[in-house]
């Protein structure tokens, strides 16, 4: 194959023109110029063509180029001349039976139209002997023609050396003349041509295209790939009635017999054309795009968008028109994928599906993105940013706390000390009662101290507030181990449901308590308050608690969870509520009416993995997921199916909760919580459900439930207000009690 540049058409010369030795380049005559001279004169003799009637012997057919040439500018007669005498004007025509004189070659030149330039490249179907069926320098409709003339030599011009075998060629190339009938309207004559142009099977001819114009889109037996013909789609110049369809010359030209052409172009082939404004069958028309330079159906479902954009309820998402999936339109305005949430849609816009949003599905894990977005929770269906709730207080998933109220307040604290200024308060814990909360202080030049305030009217009869003083504070104070020593390095608050009694646990896992101490619940042996923090030790003058993981307080006891799994208890134990075996119900000061300080619960080992407790008793779920409760039984919250009374209402030691009295162990419990109205909560990990008991609940687990539903699929417990416990829904509410949602409790 020759490589071919110029306008980008590809083509082949078919069978008349070649190069000379070495596969010279073959190029064109001047573009609109003919080999022609000025004027014709004749030494006598007949008249002839290159084709014949030839002249006698002893005589030549010179070609008459200003007299008898035809419109196309070729001569098509001449006069024979005597001794090789063509006067000036003529040039000397050749042929089979015309042979050229001493020194000269006679030479097939090609002749293009005028409106083709040189670097313009013939079509892949060029069949000369098909052009020139009636004689040698005719044309075609197209305007190709051939003239055959002694020359010199048949270098450049488009000109080749006739032949009749490959011994009359340069190295290198072939004699090759059109074969069948295209052959024979040329006399038989040949031409060197370099030989791999014969490469399956010769060069295009009539045997190849079976008509002059192209088969539709591609050549009949040789398909072109990628390429296109010009920069002008062809019209009548090249293809006698159709355009090529789209894709024409191969890579970038037919494998067998392009040519190419150097010479400069003469002018535009098809002046009136438009040119071409893209890759094949581009642009196009609405609703179809462009896609790998073809126009592909665009806009509705699994099609490439239209640009940018796509039909009703559809996104563009990756280059294709979809919907359901997270941030695409909702399928059909309404549906999304699963797990995904159809979201209202906006002025001007269409419902689109969300996820990992506030109030927005979480995120399913074959999204691959997070669950919830910044500051936001998976709370089972829906993202939320209410995280935590104990007593009034709730906490957002950013770690803010906010009062529980018909309009819920952000707690809010001094900018500085002495400030009117004030900054949101940050907890990496909190607790509340009835009209008091403490939290821990979570970033900031004040982390791991705690603040106490009164929620409702400032009140610190018992020191509950540990600021070092007997003045209530509604303003957020710090609580103090001494005069202006604040207590720090503290994770966690505890308190009981009236908020008397407050318990810390610092970094290290020691405990700390201050607040009401009228049943020697502050673990120093002593009935009297404190209003400062105090350190609990585990024996008179003993060291500090430590290794204290969680903590729960009631206004009479309190127990911790230490990191080895094992629970302590200490201060009442008139109804058995430290969970040591013994009790002491008859009023009277004796061993088993106290515990002074920590004591180890028996029959839990070191199993335990949560604890709760209210006035009077107290529960611990363990490592096999059951939960353990003991202490006063009069109301059932024992939760082993049964009541007592009289003399007989306390359980001392640890006993397990049953689905029934005489029934197999409540299994499956994530969570423990109770209230001072003596009942107890739990949650469910299998299904996310909240059972309940003792108090107005009865003797053992009944499933909690709001507006005649049962309540489950819950991810939050806390201890509530009022005996119920609050919860955060799996769509992210939040209740406080049965059937109660905190209203107005937005996320951002």
């Amino acid at each position: 194959m020759k490589t071919i540049h110029g306008l980008g058409l590809s083509i082949a010369i078919g069978s008349l023109v070649g190069c000379g030795s070495g596969g010279a380049t073959i190029a064109t005559t001047d573009s609109g110029e003919d080999r022609q001279a000025d004027v014709v004169t004749s030494d006598g003799g007949g008249s002839c063509t290159p084709e014949g009637p030839s002249c006698g012997a002893g005589q030549t057919c010179c070609l008459d180029h200003a007299a008898a040439k035809g419109a196309d500018g070729f001569a098509v007669s001449g006069f024979c001349a005597a001794n090789e005498a063509c006067s000036t004007g003529f040039s000397v025509g050749c042929g089979p039976t015309d042979p050229c004189g001493t020194g000269d070659v006679c030479c097939a030149t090609l002749k293009l139209p005028a409106g083709l330039g040189a670097s313009a490249y013939l079509p892949s179907n060029f069949d000369l002997g098909e052009l020139s069926k009636a004689k040698v320098g005719g044309f075609d409709a197209s305007g190709f023609g051939l003239s055959l003339e002694c020359a010199k030599s048949c270098s450049g011009a488009l000109k080749s050396p006739l032949c009749t075998s490959d011994k009359d060629c340069p190295t290198g190339d072939v004699c090759y003349g059109p074969p069948g009938a295209a052959g024979a309207s040329l006399n038989g004559v040949k031409a060197c041509v370099p030989s791999d142009w014969l490469e399956d099977g010769g060069l295009m001819g009539s045997d190849r295209d079976a008509e002059v114009n192209d088969a539709e889109s591609e050549d009949a037996t040789l398909g072109d790939a990628t390429l296109r013909d010009a920069t002008v789609p062809d019209a009548t110049g090249r293809d006698a009635s159709s355009p090529d369809a789209r894709i024409i010359d191969a890579t970038p030209f037919d494998a067998l017999s392009d040519v190419r052409i150097t010479s400069p172009d003469a002018a535009p082939r098809e002046a009136a054309a438009p040119p071409d404004t893209g890759p094949p069958g581009c642009p196009c028309s609405p609703g179809n795009e462009c896609v790998n330079g073809s126009c592909e159906p665009c806009g509705a479902a699994g099609e490439v968008c239209c640009g940018t954009t796509c039909n009703s309820n559809l996104s563009c998402s990756g280059g294709t028109c979809s919907c359901g999936a997270p941030n695409e339109a909702c399928c059909g305005g309404t549906t999304c994928n699963s797990g995904v949430s159809c979201e209202p849609a906006s002025a001007g816009a269409s419902a689109m599906c969300a996820c990992g949003g506030a109030g927005e599905a979480c995120c399913p894990a074959s999204t691959g993105i997070a669950a919830c977005g910044s500051n936001l929770a998976c709370a089972g269906i829906d993202c939320t940013c209410l995280v935590a709730c104990n007593g009034y207080l709730v906490q957002k998933s950013d770690t803010s706390l906010w009062l529980d109220e018909s309009t819920p307040q952000q707690i809010m604290v001094p900018a500085s000390p002495g400030s009117t200024g004030s900054v949101p308060l940050y907890a990496s814990g909190f607790a509340s009662g009835s009209n008091l909360a403490c939290a821990a202080v979570a970033g900031g030049a004040s982390a791991g101290s705690v603040l106490c305030w009164n929620t409702q009217s400032a009140s610190n009869g018992f020191g509950e507030l540990g600021n070092g003083t007997p003045t209530g504070s509604t303003i957020p104070a710090p609580v103090v181990t001494a005069p202006n020593t604040p207590l720090t390095g503290i994770t966690a608050v505890f308190t009981d449901s009236g908020g008397y009694t407050v318990c810390a646990i610092d970094s290290s896992g020691d405990v700390w308590c201050w607040g009401y101490g009228g049943y020697k619940q502050l673990g120093n042996a002593s009935t009297n308050s404190s209003e400062f923090a105090i350190p609990v030790p585990v024996a008179p003058g003993g060291a500090q608690l430590t290794g204290v993981a969680e903590m729960a307080v009631a206004e009479d006891h309190i127990c911790a969870l230490k990191t080895d799994s094992s629970v302590w208890c200490w201060g009442s134990n008139t109804y058995g509520q430290i969970g040591i075996g013994t009790d002491d119900q008859s009023g009277a000061a004796s061993a088993n009416q106290y515990a002074l300080y920590p004591t180890q619960v028996t029959n839990l080992a070191n199993l335990a993995t949560g604890i709760a407790v209210s006035a009077d008793a107290s529960c611990a779920t363990t490592t096999s997921n059951n939960v353990y409760c003991w202490g006063l039984n009069n109301e059932g919250i024992v939760g082993n199916g049964t009541t007592a009374s009289g003399t007989n209402i306390t359980v001392d030691q640890p006993s397990e909760v049953l689905t029934a009295a005489g029934g197999a162990p409540f299994a499956h419990v994530a969570k423990v919580v109770m209230s001072d109205s003596l009942t107890a909560c739990l949650l469910r990990s299998t299904d996310g459900s909240i059972w309940c008991w003792g108090g107005g609940y009865g003797a053992a687990p009944t499933q909690l439930s709001s507006g005649g539903f049962s309540v489950q699929n819950i991810d939050f417990i806390g201890s509530g207000a009022g005996g119920t416990p609050c919860y955060v829904s799996d769509t992210g509410a939040l209740y406080t009690g049965v059937g109660s949602i905190v209203a107005g409790l937005t996320c951002p």
